[in-house]
């Protein structure tokens, strides 16, 4: 679950051409109702990613969409990816899941068990010994943004001078004769030596590897 549609796009094309998962395994939603449509309708693709309505918007999203899909399969992952300069990640989705699962309804009758791993920034719902949920956050330093700004700008001598990262995603268009997903899509391959970018790729990796 991202922030909105820049993160969406950035998070496909890194499973894509850094972890090398199979176009066909990822599917994108713009819109949280519509990814809820699709598993409600059967979807089977493995990996999906959805806009989650900025932040803490996407925190919420995931918690409430993450247990209704509870119904469909026995296990499922929850990523939430969000920009560190609008607050703590997993500080957000733990706070929520907590406050979502404390609140009384029938739908939560059976007093999920929750585990958490504050050094790891994961949180593990246990409903019953077959039937789990298990989040995995993680923060972009200040922003997506701020972050594809500065690469571009290390790497494209027309783009020093820009005054602000809006400025630099639209004269990027122009350089790179692509529009602004086509920005977003290639500035993936100039993060390779970044620290932050490498230890996103390890925790989407791992994730994958739960089930």
């Amino acid at each position: 679950m991202c922030e909105g549609k820049r993160d969406r796009i950035f998070v496909e094309e890194t499973l894509r051409n850094r972890i090398n998962l199979e176009p066909s395994k990822i599917k994108n939603f713009e819109e949280p109702r519509l990814l809820e449509r699709a598993i409600t309708f059967g979807e089977r693709v493995p990996v999906l990613i959805c806009d989650g309505n900025g932040f803490p918007g996407n925190t919420r999203v995931a918690v409430r969409l993450s247990c209704k899909f509870m119904r469909y399969a026995k296990s499922i992952c929850m990523g939430v990816v969000g920009d560190s300069d609008r607050g703590s990640v997993y500080g957000e989705t733990i706070a929520y899941l907590t406050s979502y699962l404390g609140t009384p309804c029938k739908a939560h009758a059976i007093h999920p068990q929750i585990t958490k791993l504050d050094s790891d920034l994961k949180a593990t719902i246990s409903f019953d010994s077959s039937n789990r949920v298990t989040f995995w956050t993680f923060e972009v330093p200040n922003s997506l943004e701020a972050r594809i700004s500065e690469v571009l700008k290390s790497n494209y001598t027309e783009l020093t001078d820009c005054c602000n990262e809006e400025e630099v995603l639209s004269r990027a268009t122009e350089v790179l004769g692509t529009d602004e997903e086509g920005v977003v899509r290639r500035s993936v391959s100039l993060f390779q030596d970044e620290t932050w970018f490498n230890s996103f790729c390890n925790r989407a990796g791992a994730s994958m590897d739960l089930y």
